[in-house]
């Protein structure tokens, strides 16, 4: 497990964090958190997205597919975990993070934010 531990500030106010990367013989879990800048009004409908897509990457060219996600729908605090496949090639260093917003397409708009996290 590999605790990255890095904010990065949003366009919005609010704040990605995050907070661990697992690495499993088959897969890797990403887990990050969106941290809102203010409550959500009563008796307002859920405030929309502010991360859309993610994607991994490595300087090998692999191929990374997220497989599953979880992610809340309340809260000032909400945790996402996004599950890729397959795991990083042996002697993988880097890995990229790569994040859009939520109302973009892939390939449509350059990314909200990028991150690499060190692997060894």
């Amino acid at each position: 497990m590999i605790p990255p531990a890095q904010e990065h500030p949003l366009p919005s106010g609010d704040q990605l964090v995050l907070i661990s990367l697992e690495i499993w013989s088959d897969w890797l879990d990403l887990r990050y958190a969106v941290v809102y800048a203010s409550p959500e009004p009563d008796g307002e409908l859920p405030r929309p997205p502010v991360i859309g897509t993610c994607w991994v990457s490595d300087r090998a060219g692999t191929e990374y597919v997220n497989w599953t996600s979880t992610h809340p729908s309340s809260g000032m605090v909400r945790i996402h975990e996004r599950t890729f496949v397959p795991s990083p090639p042996a002697g993988t260093e880097l890995l990229e993070l790569r994040f859009s917003q939520s109302d973009t397409m892939p390939g449509q708009a350059p990314p909200l934010i990028v991150s690499t996290v060190d692997l060894r």
